[in-house]
């Protein structure tokens, strides 16, 4: 994963790598569908209150998806296991839809993916006089493959009930 930013948007580029490229599932498909895909999924808790906080997805046609996710329930992310943390990932509202860039592409061994998030799609407080943002962030790769599996950035603990705490 690389992230970089200037002052008008966030980028994120992503690299997946399989041992076996075959096993590598992807689908062209509308905007915010979730049929099983490999996907890359990045999160932000530009408020660090551990409530809520944006989502965006990519696959390997760099197909978007995106929720705000959060603590007390809603739609898209109903019933899916999180392997990583042995409970449930966040609940989210996949009716919001942010505008971004995306891109996919197949490689030998894999795919690569790019996202160009425009900061003014985001909410976030403004920091004091001289204080730095903070926001909770996480990054997961889903492989579905044979036996679905979650890889995330920041660790996760099953002995921490809470995904945003962990972010």
């Amino acid at each position: 994963v690389y992230i970089t930013y200037d002052s008008s948007t966030i980028y994120l580029g992503f690299y997946a790598h399989f041992s076996d490229p075959s096993m590598l599932r992807a689908n062209r498909k509308d905007r915010d569908v979730r049929t099983g895909d490999d996907t890359f999924w990045v999160y932000f808790d530009p408020f660090l209150d551990q409530q809520r906080a944006y989502s965006f997805g990519i696959n390997a046609y760099g197909i978007q998806m995106d929720a705000i996710v959060t603590t007390r329930g809603g739609g898209g992310f109903r019933g899916r296991r999180g392997g990583f943390s042995g409970e449930r990932l966040p609940f989210g509202d996949s009716s919001w839809d942010a505008l971004f860039t995306s891109a996919g592409q197949f490689v030998s061994d894999g795919y690569t993916a790019e996202i160009a998030i425009p900061f003014k799609s985001l909410r976030y407080p403004t920091p004091a006089a001289g204080e730095p943002h903070r926001w909770g962030f996480q990054i997961v790769r889903e492989v579905k493959g044979r036996d679905e599996e979650n890889q995330v950035w920041a660790p996760m603990s099953r002995d921490e009930t809470s995904f945003f705490a962990q972010m």
